[in-house]
């Protein structure tokens, strides 16, 4: 009599334990997508970045270049080389000199951009005196007219953080040139670009660590 009350006791605690430990568990995980993926397309709460560091960015030639990947993300350029001298500010070997009335602006057009964030500040080499350049970030949605999301001329010469909070300006909208609204939805060309007046060619910007979130 002992034993079956003894076995029927542990019958009835494996029994409970087994009903304890049946909770379903769920499990999270982050979808990382090539570069030219729809990034729209990712479920709630999804998040990735895609960062360009320039260490492997060797173009020395002026003008115009498009379609040049770099950390497998296609970028159209313009007066943009790289920057591996004393008078670049960098971080590792290599960062971006964007001269004159240069830019760097993604090929592709990107969906649902939460933040666009990169180091920045005017070479060593620029002149302190005289006219400033303007220092642009701009978005197209059409690869022709760019609106401005911000404007400046006091970048240091020291390698800074700056973040363009997309997220927030998309939740406003932004007013486009051919009088639409952008919103979350809308695919942009995003452009780093600098002054094109023809008095203020005395200063280059340095551009390092792009990242793209989403």
């Amino acid at each position: 009599m002992f034993k079956l009350v003894r076995n029927l006791i542990i019958v009835l605690v494996i029994v409970s334990m087994a009903t304890v430990f049946s909770v379903p568990v769920a499990f999270a995980y982050f979808d990382q997508p090539n570069y030219n993926e729809n990034v729209s397309g990712l479920q709630s709460g999804e998040w990735w970045a895609s960062t360009v560091d320039f260490e492997s960015f060797t173009n020395t030639t002026s003008g115009i270049i498009n379609g040049i990947t770099i950390n497998n993300t296609s970028f159209d350029i313009n007066n943009t080389v790289a920057a591996a001298t004393s008078n670049d500010l960098k971080n590792g070997t290599t960062s971006a000199r964007i001269e004159q009335i240069g830019y760097i602006v993604t090929t592709n057009y990107l969906t649902g951009v939460s933040s666009y964030a990169f180091n920045t500040g005017w070479t060593l080499d620029s002149t302190t005196a005289g006219a400033k350049p303007m220092f642009y970030v701009q978005v197209s949605n059409n690869g022709l007219d760019y609106t401005d999301v911000y404007t400046n001329n006091e970048r240091h010469q020291t390698l800074d953080p700056f973040t363009v909070d997309m997220a927030s300006l998309l939740t406003a909208g932004i007013a486009m040139p051919d009088s639409s609204t952008a919103t979350s939805a809308t695919p942009l060309k995003y452009r780093i670009y600098i002054d094109e007046s023809a008095s203020k060619y005395t200063r280059n910007l340095n551009v390092d660590d792009i990242v793209i979130s989403y």
